[in-house]
């Protein structure tokens, strides 16, 4: 495990994650080991029955395994069906922060259909017309935070309207940012930090509490390395 998971927010219904780089959502393959998952039902025994698949060990979303940040986990049925439900209609927030190639002039909005088209495929497909199996997806490059002196690669802030596998990853290849070190989707250059192909967080989340209907935020600290870039 890159890191321990850390526990931002917990009550009677809901835990807050934020996730470290380079561990899993969930179990894959039917493993049990080495998962946020895994480690939910190690330390709330019985939650795994909150979720459809007990494997999922409570959780509402999943980041890539590369990816770090935050992840929602419900303590019962009743709580993970409202917040996917809030997931399913696009009704919560959700804003990454990535370093990627160049710098781009903002705000660059993303709006196009991704999908696989063939089955076991690893890389999704971004383009801008609708297709069987495809999904409609919504991003928003908003904000440069930093960039280095050549202008190389830069640290992005992304709103995510939508959630689709690769969402970000695809989104910024499409418009020719693609992910520092994420050569899946075309990048030339290396991130340059020990065991990490490349660097996304979800830095932040915005949801209607489905037990006292108010509407809470949470933030996820950005990992260290991302100060590298400054350095």
């Amino acid at each position: 495990m890159y890191a321990e998971p850390l526990i931002i927010y917990n009550d009677d219904w809901l835990i807050m994650i934020n996730k470290p780089a380079l561990i899993n959502s969930v179990s894959q393959n039917g493993s049990s080991l080495d998962s946020i998952a895994q480690w939910l039902t190690e330390k709330y025994p019985g939650i795994e029955a909150a979720s459809e698949e007990p494997l999922d060990g409570g959780l509402v979303n999943r980041l890539d395994f590369e990816t770090s940040g935050l992840l929602i986990a419900a303590k019962d049925r009743a709580t993970w069906l409202a917040l996917k439900e809030q997931f399913s209609k696009r009704e919560i927030d959700k804003t990454y922060i990535a370093i990627i190639e160049g710098v781009p002039k903002l705000p660059l909005i993303i709006d196009a259909y991704i999908g696989n088209r063939y089955r076991g495929s690893k890389k999704v497909t971004v383009q801008s017309y609708p297709e069987n199996r495809f999904q409609h997806t919504h991003s928003i490059l908003r904000r440069v935070l930093s960039h280095d002196k050549s202008k190389s690669f830069s640290i992005v802030k992304i709103e995510a309207m939508t959630g689709a596998r690769h969402q970000i990853r695809a989104h910024c290849a499409s418009v020719g940012h693609p992910l520092v070190g994420d050569s899946l989707y075309g990048s030339s250059q290396t991130l340059k930090i020990a065991e990490l192909p490349f660097a996304l967080h979800a830095a932040q989340m915005s949801f209607v509490h489905p037990h006292n209907m108010k509407e809470v935020t949470f933030e996820a600290q950005t990992p260290e390395y991302f100060g590298l870039l400054e350095k």
